[in-house]
This record gives C-alpha cells, structure tokens and sequence, in this order.
C-alpha cells in the first residue's frame, strides 16, 4: 500500500474489506490484519486496462460493482469472487464517476462527457438496452454522485447542484437551494435513520427532509470538507452518526443533535467613512450609537462620498455571517456580501432623502428578519435651496422683464424706422412725380414755341390739351404732398371720408401691373359685390394695401399667381378681404421688409378697427394675407366721427383721373414702316404718347411694355431703344444689360429718360449699357438731335464696315452678329465664283436659310439684294485679276462666273465706267 492513495473502502466478507487506490485493488483481513492481492482479479484489471476505481456499490445481492476513471465498468460476484467486466455499448465509454444499481437491477452509470446512462441487464448482467440523461439536464455539468434512498429515490450529485429523478416524467430536476452564495457542488449523498438526505458541499451540508425543507450547516467554518474532483467516502453507524470523509480529515456528527442557529442576528452600523476618512473616532461612538438608535444619517453637500459598515456583533464565528444592503431609489435589488466585506460605498448622490436597508443571515446561512433601516438625507448645497431658487426667479424674471421691456422699445423704433423709411421713399416718389406734369408742360410749350409755324391747329389744341391737363395733374400732386404732410404729423389720427372701397382695391392692383409682368405674375381680382361704401381713412388704406401687395409681390420672387378676393358679408355687416400670393417653388422672402411692410399695414388697419393676419398654406408655397373692414359707422369714437367729410379726401397713391380730348387719348397713329424703328419701352404713358406723337413724322415708334422680353428685340431688331425709367428698381435696367451680352444687338443705341435724376440712377443706366441718359424734364429738340446723333453714328460706322467686308472681308475685324451674317455671304460667294450657275437660291441653300430671309437680312444689313452682293463680289474679283494677271478678259470672264462676255463687259462698265480692257490698262501703266 505504500505510496498508493486510498480511494474507496467497503465491506467484501465477513471480516475482508476492499481497499481502491489509483493504481491497485486490494483486500484487507480485519482479522488477521493483513493485506493481501487478488491475482486473478488482477490479471483481468491488466487485460481490460481498467485502473482508478472512482466509485464502488453493493448491490442488493452484496455484488460489489466498480466505476473505473479507465477502462470501464467491472462486478465481483459475492458467491463466486468472479470479477467480470461489463459488456455495454461503445457509445457508453468513458470516464465514470458514480455508480449504483436501482431495485429493478438496472444500473445507473455516469459519463463525463455526455450525462447519466440507465442500463438494463439481463439475468446474465448483459446490457439489453441504454437510456441517456444529457449534460444539459444537469445544466451542462458532471455527476459526481448517484444515491438510491430508502424511498427508491434517485438523487444526482452535479458541480452545480442537487438533481432528483423524477419517474412520473422520466427527467432529473433541480433543487433550488435558499442559499445563493453557498456551494452548490455536491460530493457526496447519503441518508439517515430518519429518513433525512444529507448532501455535502464544499464548506457544508445540506439536509433535506421528507418535506423539502432544506436546512445548511457548516461544520468547520475555516477548513473545507471537500474539493472539486476528490473522492468523497460517507456512511452511517449504527448510531445513526455520520462519518464523512475529508481532504482535513474524517468529519463526524449526530444528526439528532444538530440544531439551528437560534443566536438573535441584530445588525448595527458599526463605522461611517466620509470621503474614504474615517470621520467617527473613538471619540465619537455616541454619534454611531445616535444614528442606530434614531435611524437616521445627515450628510453635508460636502460629503460626495461615503460608506457605510455594518455588523451583527456574531463574535463566535463572524465569518459564517452573511449580509444584503441595498439604498432604495438607487439600488435595483438586494447586493449580497459576506462577512469579508460588510461595507456599502455610494458616491455623487443628489441631495434627496434616501432610505438604506441591511440584513444578515444567521451562522447555518438562513436569512433573517432583521433588516436596519437608516434614513439618509443628503443636504442641497446653499445654491441650489428653494431660497436660492427663489432668487435666480427673481432674477431671471427682472432679466425677462428689461429684456421684454427692450424689446417692446427696440420694435418701437424698428416701427418708427421702418415708417420713416417708407415715408421718405413716398415722399422721394412724390418729389419725382412732380416732374412728369412738369415735362408735359415744359416740353410741349418749347415744342409750340420752335414749330408753331409749321403745326397744323390740331397739333397745337393736343399740345395745348396735354400742357392743360398736367397742370391740373401739377396742382393734384401739391395737394397730395400736403396730405402726406398731415399724415406724418399724426399718423394715428384719422380723416374719415365715404369711399367706395372697391375701385380703391382695385386702383391698388393695378399700380403692380407692370411688376406682374416683369415677374411673369397672374392675378386676378373678384368679389361678390361691386360697390361697397365704406367710411375709411383713404389715404391709410391706400398705405396699407399698398404695403401687402408689395409683400405679395416679394415673396413670390418669380412666376406665381396673386389672387385678391373681397366678400360683404351682411350678417357681420362687414367686408372681407384676402390676399393670396403662391409661388412655383420653395424661396425665402425678406423677413426684415416683411416686418416694416406688416408693422406699417397692421397699424393703418387697426386704426380702423382691423386686423391684420398673416398665415402660411402648403408648406411654404402660399401666403395669405386677411383682414376686414367694419361697414357703417358705430365701431368709431365720436372724436373720429367729428373728421367726417370736414375736407375732401385726396388719394395718396392712386393717379388723377384727368378730363383728356379725344384727339389726345390713345394716339392710334400709323407710323411709316419705312422710317427708322424706335422701341420706346413705357414708363410714363403720357410722356410716351406726347413722345410717339411729335415724332410719328420722323421715326417708326413701337411703344413696349414690361411684357415685351429679349426675344422680341430679337425678333425685330430696331434702330434705337428708348427707356422711360420711373423707379430705382425698374426691369428696363436689366433688359438694357441683356441686350448687351447680344452681339446682334449690342451695337444698338439706347437712351434712358427718368424722373430719377440721381447720380446713383444715372450710374446705373451707363453701366447697364446706356449711351445717353436725359432726366425729365427735357426739351423734345435735344432728344430729337441726340437721337439723330447716334442714329447716324450707328449707320456710318456700319456703311464703312459694309463697305469694307465687300471689299475685302479679311482684312476686317468681325465683332456682331451683323457683320459675321455678311462676311459669310461673302466666303460662299467666293468659294463659288466662278460658278455659272451660282445664284440667290444656290447662296442661300448654302447658308441653310430661305430665300425670303436672306433678302430681308441682306436689305437690312447693306441695303443691297442678294443678287448685286455676287453682282460686286464678282465684279470686284474680276477687277483683282485685271489689275494682278496678264489673263485676258475672256478668260477672266469664265473665271468670275460670266458666260457671256459681251454681258460680263456692259456689267463691268456700270461698276466701274470704263471697259475691263480699259481697266486693264490703266492699272497696268
């Protein structure tokens, strides 16, 4: 036996025991005390190489049965001594660690791979069949012991628990142990004479009674029982004590004189620790005993760390002492330590009051109900107390009381200069439209005055008409700039008058027309009534109104529909009205004039008891603008009723309607299509019609509106463009600068004529391509000389051009479209001199246009037919050839594309008076 490790023992005969060690069996004689070998057993353990009984059973039949680690299962028949190796399937194989045999003689074997086998013997102990209870039944672990109890009970011992069999569903299931942090690795079963299942652990026991009631000891709380992997040898006397075998040693105990633990567990707090020091010394213990006495704890902001250490004064074997802890409001559940570590630590609390809890089980492990309850408040820092809050309140509300207060005072002077603004920008409109009237009286008289001789008594009455009329225009506009005046003084104030509204909200509309235009706009305008009388500040709602449309018309930007609609409606005794401007696309619309335009609108409206609301539709596609105007007068205060009909009203913004002769009014005039086309595009209309008029004699003038684009210069190249400017921000600008990135058009004269006599108007008019700029009002005989001026200029430089490109198109710096239109002709012309056949259908099939649009460009540009172009261009190669050869005419004839020579001579006479020969010779000398 020396050297060999004693593994398992039992009883074999009589007074013979069976003694297991890793390498060997043996048999002892108690009697005799002598050790002895079994050499035919032996013989058969080195044939089989079985080695390492981990487990041993006696059957019923006192058949000794082995588990071996190597080699299999063996039984030593009790009759015989026969040792005979078991024969079961090779999927069976492996190592085993527990080994039993149930009353029905079936054999319930471990494998540590794969779980627990039931084989079925026969008579004969062969195996007829085999039934698996997987790893994953005993959650994936070993078995490191099977136990039959008196109850035919079949118990599994696993690394990680206590398994049952239960017959009814053919399964093992778990037994949960009350105690978590207990060991749940089994090493041995057995039971007592009470019928008690003892299972023991690592450090203890587990004792489960005939109810399920499992209780734990533990017998040496300093030395372990068991270890993982050892052999674990048990038995009862006949005392009914248990003898368990151990890696310290044999452990042996009466099962009737074991009792719980009935020590009273009271857990305390036994130290407090504030920012990992110490802070409750000998010293203070009183305040230790204050806080578990009062169950309450009060920490400064300060104390942004703390732990708290407890203990159930269990003094005997305080290690045995489990606790729990746990802070409600912080902690989710229950934190489990042990006596190792009874200290809770909590750090960055929010001031709040919180309420901490700690329990400890007794020396067997039971938990008990004795849980300490400590009340911990954790104070606000002084800064953040309702006090302190009260005051950033305070604060914050006097901070929100300048900042309104500012703020009101800040949108009062954006109001005031935003009304400012508008009214210098009115009042610069005014100043202009004194020089309308002004040019219509100056002009015509001058007009009167040069050509009274020569003036049919026609001509004079609609010169005298027209100078009548913008007198009266003259004095209307005095009478607005004093309205204007009054106005400024007291913009709040009202001068009520009887109006019909509805020719106001028309007239408003129609002063967009040309910007509708410009920027490609529909609109339309409907009601459901035609007249409304209404008692307004006229000049106030011309404003307002004036003000929205302009918005509308910003916020479309380009291509979209305006929609005015006006509905009475007789039950409010009111009128409706809403404005609707939509656009093609998403945009951003100045927020800044949209402020100073609603800002103005909104208080000219509401000095009328309106309001104005701004709403949008579709996303950011539609903008309605709505408001209404009370009918009658009952919403007015008798103040404002006193300024009813005290003066007649006078329009701010819409144009005096003037009595006109009917010799005056349209000026349907036919122009002769053969004088010099003038496009005269239309600011005006009263100083364009006295322009057309006095010049119908002298120039084709077509009057053109912002509708007339690019494409219709295009189309019709005229002469000269005149541009009548009335604002700073009028499309004419960039039209004019349009027309000058053409080529065919960039050579045409054009003059600007404007109210807007600032140098920053007359600037932008020469950089937009300007060749004169006139400020109204001017004298008709210095726009006529400037127009003949650059009208002749135009035609000489291009006669000299003309007349150079026949001559010799190389030697000519090609710059518009004119001059490349007729140097083209030129090379075709060339390059089929001398082609008999060459003719205008030829020429202009090789330019890839109609005949009828070479003749036209061809008399436009050189005011010379196709046919005298190849005429000359012949006649001047010919004269080429005479003067730089010796060929002679004949020859020089079939060379330029003549066939007849008597022909070729009479054509080169008329060019040049004499005969080719003549030419010739004269050249020649």
């Amino acid at each position: 036996m020396a050297g060999n490790k004693i593994q398992c023992i039992t009883k074999f005969k009589d007074q013979t025991f069976l003694i297991s060690t890793k390498n060997a069996i043996k048999f002892f004689d108690s009697g005799r005390c002598l050790f002895y070998d079994d050499q035919p057993l032996n013989v058969a353990l080195e044939q089989y190489g079985m080695r390492y009984v981990r487990s041993i059973f006696k059957d019923y039949y006192n058949n000794i049965w082995l588990a071996f680690s190597e080699g299999g299962v063996g039984s030593i028949n009790a009759s015989t001594d026969k040792f005979t190796r078991l024969d079961y399937p090779e999927k069976v194989k492996g190592k085993h660690r527990a080994i039993c045999r149930d009353s029905n003689g079936n054999i319930w074997l471990s494998s540590d791979n794969d779980g627990l086998y039931r084989l079925q013997l026969d008579d004969d102990l062969k195996v007829i069949s085999t039934k698996l209870y997987p790893r994953n039944m005993f959650g994936g672990s070993w078995i490191t012991a099977i136990y039959i109890d008196h109850q035919k009970r079949i118990w599994a011992g696993t690394a990680n628990g206590l398994y049952r069999y239960n017959i009814e569903q053919d399964k093992f299931t778990r037994l949960e142990f009350p105690y978590s942090r207990k060991s749940s690795y089994i090493g041995a079963i057995i039971q007592d004479n009470m019928e008690n299942i003892w299972a023991v652990s690592l450090h203890g026991i587990y004792k489960i009674n005939l109810e399920d009631l499992i209780v734990y000891y533990e017998l040496n709380v300093n030395q372990d029982i068991v270890k993982t992997w050892y052999i674990l040898g048990t038995c009862v006397n006949r005392n009914g004590e248990i003898f368990i075998g151990g890696v310290n040693g044999l452990n042996f105990f009466n099962p009737t004189q074991l009792t719980p633990d009935t020590y009273p567990h009271n857990v305390y707090i036994s130290g407090i620790k504030l920012l990992n020091k110490e802070n409750f010394s000998d010293e203070k213990k009183n305040r230790l005993h204050e806080i578990n006495n009062s169950g309450k704890l009060v920490l400064s902001y300060k104390d942004t760390q703390f732990s708290l250490s407890f203990s159930s004064l269990y003094y005997k074997d305080p290690l045995k002492i489990e606790y729990a802890y746990m802070l409600e409001d912080f902690d989710k559940d229950w934190i489990i330590t042990d006596a190792s570590r009874n200290n809770a630590s909590y750090s960055n609390l929010t001031p709040s009051t919180y309420t901490f809890k700690v329990k400890s089980t007794n020396a067997s492990g039971i938990w008990m109900d004795n849980i300490r309850t400590i009340e911990i408040v954790v104070e606000k820092a002084p800064w953040r107390t309702w006090w302190a809050y009260s005051l950033y309140v305070s604060i914050v509300a006097g901070i929100l009381l300048l900042v309104v207060r500012n703020f009101n005072l800040g949108s009062k002077l954006r109001h005031k200069d935003a009304l400012s603004k508008w009214k210098l920008d009115y009042y610069t409109r005014l100043s202009y439209g004194f020089k309308v009237p002004l040019t219509l009286i100056y002009a015509p008289l001058q007009y009167l005055l040069k050509n009274y001789d020569q003036l049919t008594n026609t001509d004079v009455k609609r010169m005298l008409h027209t100078m009548s009329g913008n007198v009266f225009k003259l004095s209307e506009q005095v009478s607005k700039l004093m309205e204007f005046k009054k106005v400024s003084l007291g913009e709040y104030d009202v001068q009520l008058s009887k109006v019909d509204i509805i020719p106001v909200i028309q007239g408003i509309c129609n002063l967009f027309l040309d910007e509708f235009a410009t920027k490609h706009v529909t609109y339309s305008i409907e009601g459901n009534v035609t007249s409304v009388t209404t008692i307004i500040d006229i000049t106030k709602i011309e404003v307002a109104l004036y003000n929205i449309m302009e918005d509308a018309i910003s916020y479309i930007i380009d291509n979209g529909r305006v929609e005015v609609k006006y509905m009475l409606d007789s039950h409010d005794y009111r009128l409706n009205v809403s404005i609707i401007a939509s656009r093609s696309g998403e945009g951003e619309s100045n927020v800044q004039e949209l402020n100073t335009r609603f800002l103005i609108a909104y208080d000219y409206l509401k000095v009328h008891h309106s309001e104005l609301s701004i709403r949008n539709i579709e996303g950011n596609r539609m903008r309605e603008y709505i408001f209404d105007l009370l009918l009658g007068d009952s919403h007015y205060s008798a103040r404002e009723m006193k300024t009813l009909d005290k003066a007649q009203s006078v329009s701010l913004l819409l144009p005096v309607t003037v009595q006109k002769d009917r010799t005056v009014d349209e000026l349907n005039i036919d122009s002769d299509k053969t004088l010099p086309v003038i496009y005269l595009y239309e600011g005006d209309k009263d100083i364009d019609l006295f322009i057309k008029s006095v010049f119908q004699n002298k120039f084709n003038i077509s009057l053109n509106t912002a509708a007339t684009d690019i494409k219709h210069i295009l189309d019709k190249i005229p002469s000269l463009v005149i541009f009548d400017v009335v604002k700073e921000d009028d499309y004419k600008f960039e039209l004019c600068r349009k027309m000058k990135e053409y080529q065919i058009l960039s050579a045409i004269p054009v003059i600007f004529i404007s109210s807007l006599s600032s140098e920053i108007t007359e600037q932008k008019a020469y950089e937009a391509g300007a060749d004169v700029f006139i400020a109204k009002p001017f004298n008709v005989a210095s726009l006529d000389a400037r127009i003949r001026q650059l009208l002749d200029v135009r035609t000489a430089i291009k006669e000299n051009i003309r007349k150079e490109l026949i001559i010799d198109p190389k030697e000519v710096l090609i710059t518009s479209d004119d001059d490349k239109f007729v140097a083209n002709i030129i090379n075709v012309i060339e390059d089929n001199i001398a082609d008999v056949e060459f003719n205008i259908d030829k020429l202009a099939s090789l330019l890839n246009i109609s005949r009828s649009t070479l003749y036209r460009r061809a008399m436009e540009i050189t005011n010379l037919s196709p046919s005298d172009l190849i005429r000359k261009r012949r006649m001047r190669r010919a004269a080429e050839l005479l003067k730089q050869t010796s060929h002679p005419v004949s020859e020089i004839c079939y060379m330029v594309g003549y066939s007849d020579q008597r022909y070729f001579g009479q054509s080169f006479k008329k060019e040049f008076g004499m005969t080719p020969k003549q030419y010739s010779i004269q050249k020649k000398v």
